[in-house]
């Protein structure tokens, strides 16, 4: 059990499942990131209690800022990890920046992922704060009586969620997921035609175009040996090719 050690209340669960917190960043970017679940990294390596976590949570509008959700909220950084990969897609992707210094990179984990009015937008498909192995222990069997349970029933409706809101923003995106297992439950949750497009394919990396909505680019999850940087950066040179083809910008 995590920090209070009191399990949260069946209402604190659903309230935070249910609210309309779509990610950190600018929805209106036309580049968004999307991993299968937060985490739960302020519960499990810093001192923000569960119950804590999930009613600041519930408060969230549809889209907050990283830095100050993370820093100014829970009193803790999520400058790293993933979000250098991310920050390096983007300079790459957005800029035509494949090797930025230390402090380039360091400047745009700060200023554009993540942040309100920035580049990008960071989504997040399972909003609890926890990981699969904490799951029964932080949550007790509450709604669900297992984390598969949960991420079946609570994916399906968040990919609802994401699918509604793409067509009420409208526009094009390219959505990086860097978990595939977000992507089937995006494309049943669009009601609209979809296609998968083998001309952009590269090895275990997919392209899936929604007509009227985004582009999905599922890959291998960053990090950890199993996408490289070599990789990251062709991916990045395909998309920064589609963005400039589609503002009429000659290769």
């Amino acid at each position: 059990m995590p920090k209070d050690r009191v399990a949260p209340s069946r209402s604190e669960i659903t309230s935070c499942v249910c609210a309309h917190f779509l990610g950190y960043g600018n929805l209106s970017s036309r580049l968004w990131f999307m991993g299968r679940e937060e985490g739960g990294a302020e519960v499990s390596h810093h001192d923000v209690p569960l119950r804590r976590s999930l009613r600041l949570r519930t408060g969230f509008g549809p889209a907050e800022d990283m830095r100050l959700v993370w820093e100014d909220l829970f009193g803790t950084s999520r400058m790293g990890g993933t979000w250098r990969w991310a920050s390096r897609f983007a300079l790459a992707a957005l800029h035509g920046n494949e090797n930025p210094s230390e402090e380039e990179l360091r400047r745009y984990l700060l200023d554009g992922v993540g942040k309100l009015g920035g580049s990008t937008f960071c989504a997040e498909l399972l909003p609890l704060p926890v990981q699969k192995r904490h799951f029964m222990s932080w949550y007790g069997k509450g709604p669900w009586a297992s984390y598969g349970e949960y991420a079946d029933e609570v994916g399906a409706m968040r990919a609802r969620t994401y699918a509604d809101a793409w067509k009420r923003l409208g526009g094009e995106r390219w959505v990086l997921c860097y978990d595939a297992r977000a992507v089937p439950l995006l494309l049943a949750a669009w009601d609209g035609r979809w296609e998968r497009d083998a001309r952009r394919e590269d090895g275990e990396v997919r392209w899936y175009r929604l007509d009227g909505g985004p582009t999905l680019i599922p890959t291998p999850f960053w990090g950890q040996g199993r996408f490289s940087k070599e990789r990251l950066l062709a991916l990045a040179r395909l998309v920064r090719k589609e963005l400039r083809a589609r503002d009429g910008v000659r290769p």
